[in-house]
């Protein structure tokens, strides 16, 4: 909703089209993140990708003392495309926490092995990896180093 009208031809994705892109402040002030108006009730984020619009996919939180720092921040598959100046976005982003769990501490790209990727899904298992897969469907392995 925020900000849009009737979909035209039935289509509802980006509005308004988005080949060319947008500048990302003005796509906030267009169609911000938690439409206040429509929702006043609506928690407000505590993490916003900096105001790009990309998307997410599923979020894990990693565990075991093998991920040093990093045992118990949450991990987030981005996966912006790169049009219209945004960045590619085809990542993981490890973000940490206060002690609370209500604000945000620090955010970092993790340093990946491989080419980037659209990372569709992220999942602890059992033996404290995390697995990702990506849109071409390789699932990989990613285990913290020494």
């Amino acid at each position: 909703m925020a900000g849009r009208g009737d979909c035209p031809d039935d289509y509802c994705g980006y509005s308004p089209n988005q080949e060319e892109g947008m500048n990302r402040y003005e796509r906030a002030a267009w169609m911000p993140m938690t439409d206040f108006e429509t929702y006043p009730d609506a928690m407000p984020p505590i993490w916003n990708n900096n105001g790009w619009s990309q998307g997410t996919s599923s979020a894990a939180f990693l565990e075991g003392e093998a991920w040093g720092d990093w045992n118990g921040a949450m991990v987030v598959g981005i996966m912006g495309i790169g049009f219209g100046g945004t960045p590619i976005g085809q990542r993981i982003d490890v973000i940490e926490f206060n002690d609370e769990n209500k604000d945000v501490e620090d955010v970092t790209e993790m340093t990946l092995p491989m080419e980037p990727g659209r990372f569709r899904s992220v999942v602890m298992g059992p033996d404290g990896s995390l697995y990702t897969s990506i849109d071409e469907g390789t699932i990989y392995k990613l285990t913290p180093g020494s």
